[in-house]
């Protein structure tokens, strides 16, 4: 310990979890890189998007119906429709895929006709298993007051298999596909993709110095206005800082004024 006269042994383990390549991030500026080397990544884990593993979609989907059971603000309804179904109280819930199966004992079937569920393996999941996980409790939470709503207007349930409307997931992913651009440079924090403005100018010079000033303002930013990783990463030496802060004053972009 700080201040202290004799050692004391520990025995620990860091894990340390990051949506960025934190090598890359030391390169450009943007980690300690002192803080990197005392981590000492001794075993490196990197878990792909969703988007890249749609086969793992199936299991944690199905994962994901079951825990909603549990969940507090779904638990309530789910026992609203397993008692007029006369079934037990709190019951399994689970997912099936297409027609879907009979379950056997007292749990309730939850049905994702095929179209719904191409609907969500076409998705690329820009939040993951986040945004996964929200799609899934909304289709179980909608699902289920529409049972209740029937049951409360005098229709029955025939069967403990509860299908799901096919146009709710267009409806729940349409937000998330209008904005997947955006929401995708959120989680991927790239550097080298920019949303700029295009105005028409005066001339083509015009209009490519003012695509140049937005990308150099939101690169300052984005280094922490690291001159020497943005020659980095726009030429790929980090000493040619001089150059870039030379371009950056030419663009007439000032220091002084993207600080404040």
């Amino acid at each position: 310990p700080i201040g202290a006269s004799r050692e004391v042994d520990v025995d620990v383990k860091v894990i340390v979890a990051s949506n960025s390549d934190l090598a890359q991030a030391v390169a450009a500026g943007r980690f300690r890189a002192d803080l990197y080397m005392r981590l000492g990544p001794a075993t490196r884990i990197v878990l792909p998007p969703l988007r890249e593993r749609p086969g793992d979609l199936p299991f944690l989907a199905r994962q994901m119906v079951e825990q909603s059971a549990l969940q507090p603000h779904i638990a309530p309804l789910l026992n609203e429709v397993s008692s007029a179904l006369g079934i037990s109280e709190s019951p399994e819930l689970h997912l099936s895929l297409g027609r879907g199966a009979k379950q056997s004992g007292e749990g309730l079937e939850l049905i994702l006709p095929k179209p719904a569920w191409d609907t969500l393996t076409k998705h690329d999941w820009p939040g993951n298993i986040r945004e996964l996980s929200m799609v899934v409790q909304n289709l179980v939470t909608f699902t289920l007051v529409g049972a209740i709503d029937a049951l409360r207007s005098g229709l029955s349930l025939e069967s403990r298999r509860l299908q799901v409307d096919p146009g709710l997931v267009g409806d729940l992913l349409a937000g998330a596909l209008a904005l997947q651009g955006g929401a995708e440079e959120s989680f991927t924090d790239r550097l080298d993709r920019v949303a700029v403005n295009l105005e028409a100018g005066s001339s083509l010079n015009a209009v490519a110095k003012s695509v140049e000033q937005q990308y150099f303002r939101s690169l300052y930013r984005q280094t922490g206005g690291s001159f020497e990783a943005m020659a980095d990463l726009l030429l790929g030496d980090a000493s040619r800082a001089r150059a870039v802060r030379l371009r950056f004053n030419q663009l007439g972009l000032r220091v002084r004024e993207l600080r404040s």
